[in-house]
């Protein structure tokens, strides 16, 4: 299963350890800071990245609901009809902006990202035997 991983530049570190515990579960997580270099087409990186992905974890925190690029790609998921039930929303910090239709299907990740990670896993063998 593929794992696209969005997320703001200001939770890169949380990114990175959340996609580095996936791998080590055996998830293949995108996660554009390992996969993009300099001189890719970012755009249409991401757009084929998306395309090809089963599920979504979107990272929440207040400047990733401000982030015009996480947004988009929460859009995408909540109108693509593959992603139903495969965008798992990882709250790192709440926000008032997250949209409330990801409030009841978020993980709580607060300082124990090992726990979120377990339950992101459970969410993904949940829809991968969907």
């Amino acid at each position: 299963m593929k794992v696209f991983l969005s997320y703001a530049r200001d939770d890169i570190e949380a990114a990175r350890d959340i996609a580095n515990r996936l791998e080590d579960e055996g998830v293949d997580v995108w996660f554009d800071e390992k996969q993009i270099a300099a001189g890719d087409n970012i755009a249409k990186r991401v757009g084929k990245e998306l395309d090809e992905a089963h599920a979504m974890i979107v990272l929440v925190s207040p400047v990733s609901m401000k982030s015009r690029s996480v947004r988009a790609e929460i859009d995408f998921a909540l109108t693509t009809p593959r992603f139903e039930g495969a965008l798992i929303p990882v709250v790192l910090k709440p926000s008032v902006e997250m949209p409330w239709i990801l409030d009841r299907m978020a993980v709580r990740a607060g300082k124990n990202r090992a726990a979120a990670v377990r339950k992101i896993l459970e969410t993904l063998q949940t829809n991968a035997a969907r």
